[in-house]
């Protein structure tokens, strides 16, 4: 095997070994992306838990002090028409009417505003609960990308493997043939012969560049074989019959 065919089939099983390292290094970023994506997506889940208006409440103070105030109010007003003893029972009743008004007022008041925190932390829930479904699509849709994007580059590169190897083997084989008819032909240029064994060979094809036929003898000429390309070596060779292949190959 010649050295130029020696560095091709070289070369090729390099670009094979190439290839199947580039498939395992795709392999490996596949695995680290979706690793990364993964505690991306975890961190951000566990800010999207976090429903701050849960931890809002309205604030009883400013309420309770209404009340006790109005009920004061009260007590004070009962106490002064009771000193005046002019109409005490209508007054009294006037003012417990007025005292249970205003505290129906600020219960009305709590409760709008207590409803309206509560309406503002199902609002901010169904905002979280859509982000999450927005991260789970995108996560999706990404990791789809990813893997699809890293499988074709992995199955680029294990075909660019397996297509170098066969190659290679093709290379191989090839230089093998070849090797081995250049040894035949230069066996049989190198090949003397008697004028006994000439008689036996008998003449040869023109075509391949021989002379003209001799009685009796053979036009077969060894520098016209040892000048054949492989392609026409072979053809001449193959054309040639059984006795006449065995006697130039000195076989019995």
């Amino acid at each position: 095997m010649g050295v130029a065919t020696a560095i091709a089939i070289g070369s090729t099983l390099v670009s094979a070994g190439m290839s199947a390292a580039q498939a395992s290094k795709q392999s490996r970023m596949q695995k680290q992306a979706e690793a990364e994506a993964a505690s991306a997506m975890a961190s951000a889940r566990n800010r999207l838990d976090v429903n701050f208006y849960d931890k809002l409440s309205v604030k009883k103070e400013p309420y309770e002090l209404a009340i006790e105030a109005a009920n004061v109010a009260a007590a004070q007003a009962i106490q002064a028409g009771q000193e005046s003893e002019r109409g005490t029972a209508a007054t009294a009743g006037r003012i417990m009417m007025a005292d249970t008004d205003q505290q129906r007022q600020i219960a009305t008041a709590y409760g709008a505003e207590l409803s309206n925190l509560e309406q503002q932390s199902a609002t901010e829930d169904s905002r979280l609960r859509d982000v999450n479904t927005q991260i789970d699509l995108s996560q999706v849709e990404g990791a789809q990308k990813a893997a699809r994007d890293a499988q074709e580059a992995k199955s680029a590169a294990t075909a660019a493997a397996v297509n170098s190897a066969v190659s290679a083997v093709g290379q191989g084989i090839t230089a093998a043939n070849l090797y081995s008819q250049n040894k035949q032909q230069q066996k049989i240029a190198g090949k003397s012969f008697s004028d006994e064994q000439y008689s036996k060979l008998g003449n040869m094809d023109q075509t391949y560049g021989f002379g003209a036929p001799m009685t009796g003898g053979s036009n077969y000429d060894a520098e016209i074989v040892q000048s054949m390309d492989k392609a026409t070596f072979k053809k001449w060779f193959d054309s040639l019959g059984p006795d006449q292949q065995k006697l130039l190959l000195g076989k019995k």
